[in-house]
């Protein structure tokens, strides 16, 4: 276990420093890190910890992603996110299933964006209501409204595919779920972001109104 788990720490470190210096060069040495964990931390054995490993792993395809093989990786990234979920159940360990759920909405997201959009988006919706199934607004309020940004950012999306009024009202209705949390005096940063994110998904339902008009 201490093997597997120095293994998953150099992955880590590789990540980390994948994000000051030579992504291109850490990022494979993360892959093949959190690889030799895993040769370790099976699904039998050690689910929680396999799942934590894929669920690092998973991000680091979609880091790579950003600047090579983009479809290959995000796919990877689907996979490995996907495995851990066939782990790490809702009522076995709540928390990381939330997490990786959200984290498998944004990778599909991201996937939309160069195949199959509208099945892509319709599953990303589908991971992200997931997550919010434990992260409420009462328990998890700082995961709650990034997950519901995410969910805002998937139905614009999928507005643009098909049922446009529906999908933009599920949009807006999201953001304004996130702006709960991400005020204006408490997280200005992610206030300002929401916000620009709620005033695209209102100005494309005031032009569609003005189009059926």
């Amino acid at each position: 276990m201490e093997y597997a788990s120095t293994w998953s720490s150099l992955g880590n470190a590789y990540r980390g420093l994948a994000e000051f210096q030579n992504a291109a060069e850490n990022l494979p040495k993360a892959v093949k890190a959190y690889e030799q964990a895993l040769a370790v931390f099976t699904p039998e054995k050690y689910p929680n910890e396999y799942a934590l490993v894929l669920h690092e792993l998973g991000t680091t395809w979609m880091s790579l992603a950003e600047s090579q093989g983009k479809s290959d990786n995000l796919t990877k990234a689907v996979g490995a996110f996907t495995k851990a979920l066939a782990v790490a159940g809702m009522d076995k360990y709540p928390v990381e299933y939330a997490r990786i759920q959200n984290s498998l909405g944004t990778v599909l997201r991201y996937l939309a964006e160069i195949q199959d959009r509208e099945k892509n988006l319709t599953q990303a919706i589908a991971a992200y209501s997931q997550a919010l199934k434990i992260r409420t607004l009462e328990k998890y309020p700082n995961e709650y409204g990034l997950t519901q940004n995410n969910l805002g950012l998937a139905y614009r999306s999928l507005a643009d595919i098909r049922d446009r009024d529906v999908n933009l009202g599920k949009s807006i209705q999201a953001y304004d779920q996130a702006l709960k949390i991400y005020t204006a005096e408490k997280n200005p940063v992610y206030h300002k972001i929401v916000t620009s994110n709620l005033e695209i998904a209102k100005q494309s339902a005031k032009k569609m109104g003005r189009t059926n008009g």
